[in-house]
């Protein structure tokens, strides 16, 4: 260091550093205590959904479609069929498919919603001041306030597992009785209109004539 001037030019470099470096520190402790808050509140949210007992109101509608095909089966059973009443039965049935149709579209809605949720909620963790900006590890020398982001992250996404694997569950039961009042409300037309076939694969549901 020859002169006074080229020492004072390093201690400004130095000085824009720290200054630098404090800016981000603060970043880093604000993003941290977003992003701690976000994972929590996720955390809080989906173990209140897991704990609750996921409704049946499917179930109940194939039911009562069920019901209404064994009372349309009774009414064309006998000598003189009652073409009438069988086809206000079967309008009902179609009309049953129609609600449950309406209440599964519902919970993809919500299951869409609870999907995107975890995604940007991950993708916020990843481009946070306090991760490597390409993964949710901690970048590096990053403020301490941002040392329980891991294990936050970690457990908010066994959470989002665990939904994933219950809102797969609730595909298969919302298929199977789609298909199922499918079923029905084809088998219920056929006094009306008695060319009208039904698919084989209704079989399982036993709806085809004995």
């Amino acid at each position: 260091m020859s002169t006074e001037n080229s020492y004072q030019q390093i201690l400004a470099r130095y000085s824009e550093i720290s200054s630098f470096k404090k800016r981000l520190r603060a970043d880093e402790t604000s993003s941290a205590i977003s992003m701690t808050a976000r994972l929590n509140d996720y955390i809080k949210n989906t173990d209140v959904w897991l704990s609750t007992p996921q409704g049946n109101d499917l179930e109940m509608i194939e039911n009562k479609a069920r019901a209404l095909y064994a009372e349309q089966r009774r009414v064309t059973s006998s000598i003189s069929p009652d073409r009438a009443a069988a086809a206000v039965i079967a309008i009902q049935i179609e009309a049953y498919e129609s609600q449950a149709e309406y209440i599964s579209r519902a919970q993809e809605k919500q299951e869409d919603f609870q999907r995107g949720s975890w995604f940007f909620l991950d993708l916020m963790l990843q481009k946070s001041f306090c991760t490597d900006g390409t993964s949710t590890n901690l970048g590096r020398d990053v403020s301490p306030s941002c040392d329980g982001l891991p294990a936050l992250h970690a457990a908010a996404e066994q959470r989002w597992n665990k939904v994933h694997q219950e809102q797969y569950k609730l595909f298969q039961r919302r298929q199977r009785v789609l298909e199922a009042l499918d079923c029905l409300r084809r088998a219920a037309e056929i006094p009306m209109e008695p060319t009208q076939g039904i698919p084989p694969s209704c079989g399982k549901f036993m709806l085809l004539p004995k």
